[in-house]
């Protein structure tokens, strides 16, 4: 299995071979229920966001008017700013960081959706983290920053396995860590047996 994969790393722990790879087939994080909704242009090379829409080239109290139109208030929002690395594939974030970068829309957390999230009293500064966060994660997926782990037992067959992390390796090696220390390995289990039942048929030893 592990070997139509692009394996970044491959490390021992607790006994098992554990493999972090990329996400071949990962989900994209705006199928997830979140704070954050995107409205990108629609004139990209790809469609970006959770909506694309000509607002997204308006300014902030334009984008925030025809929301409210819509029925929905803004408690906060952020530009969203994109590059195109090579055709198709895109990196965002709510800082321009360079001339490279251009506003390709907006990211902003209604009071409506944060009240149906159970967060309805936060401060804008909290809304305002939390598009950011939101906003990483989409740059992560977009980029390809996604990855797995594989646990493998003694023999090489496939313990455990998780996919759909999102940019940071160092937490996927600790759950994988924690997955190898908690999965069990049938091949150490019946060399186990093995060995008790050959000292059962051996019979007791002599004084």
């Amino acid at each position: 299995m592990s070997g139509d994969l692009d394996v970044l790393e491959t490390f021992e722990h607790a006994n098992r071979t554990i493999k972090i790879v990329r996400d071949p087939e990962p989900p994209s994080p705006l199928e997830y229920d979140n704070y954050t909704k995107i409205l990108c242009r629609r004139d990209l090379t790809v469609d970006l966001g959770d909506v694309q829409s000509s607002d997204a080239l308006l300014n902030r109290e334009d984008v925030v008017d025809r929301l409210a139109e819509l029925g929905e208030h803004v408690a906060a929002i952020l530009p969203v700013y994109g590059v195109e690395l090579q055709r198709g594939l895109w990196s965002v974030s709510t800082e321009e960081r360079s001339n490279a970068r251009r506003r390709i829309g907006w990211a902003y957390v209604t009071a409506e959706l944060a009240v149906e999230m159970g967060s309805g009293q936060e401060s804008v500064e909290t809304f305002e983290r939390y598009i950011r966060e939101d906003v990483k994660t989409y740059d992560d997926y977009l980029s390809g920053d996604c990855y797995g782990y594989l646990v493998e037992g003694r023999d090489g067959d496939v313990l455990e396995s998780c996919w759909g992390f999102y940019g940071d390796l160092e937490y996927v090696r600790s759950e994988a860590r924690a997955a190898a220390e908690n999965v069990d390995d049938p091949t150490i289990e019946r060399a186990a047996e093995e060995l008790a039942g050959r000292a059962t048929y051996a019979g007791p030893v002599s004084p």
